[in-house]
């Protein structure tokens, strides 16, 4: 992090996060927050702890997809060690990629 004050912004950043699972936790004695109630409580957050909390969420977000990659490769890799995927030139490769693409428009 070459941020000069990353320190700062991860506190800010835990205490937000912190402040809105106390919320949260107040109103699961009653019932869980509605997804409304959240973006409510978010939208009363100040500007710079809601650019902290989308940070956050991109974050939780490109990590949840790099695990859904790595997975998917990891299958792949047994699929085809296993002899349920033929081996393909790349071109036969890009060519099919090309035609699903096409399909889908």
């Amino acid at each position: 992090m070459g941020k000069p004050h990353a320190g700062i912004l991860r506190q800010a950043r835990h205490r937000s996060v912190r402040g809105l699972r106390e919320h949260v936790k107040k109103g699961s004695n009653q019932m869980a927050m509605t997804f409304e109630q959240v973006i409510e409580t978010i939208r009363q957050f100040p500007a710079e702890q809601q650019e902290m909390l989308i940070d956050l969420i991109r974050g939780w977000r490109t990590e949840t997809r790099r695990r859904e990659i790595a997975r998917d490769a990891q299958e792949s890799l047994v699929a085809f060690r296993s002899g349920e995927l033929e081996p393909q030139s790349a071109q036969a490769v890009i060519t099919e990629l090309r035609q699903s693409l096409e399909d889908q428009e």
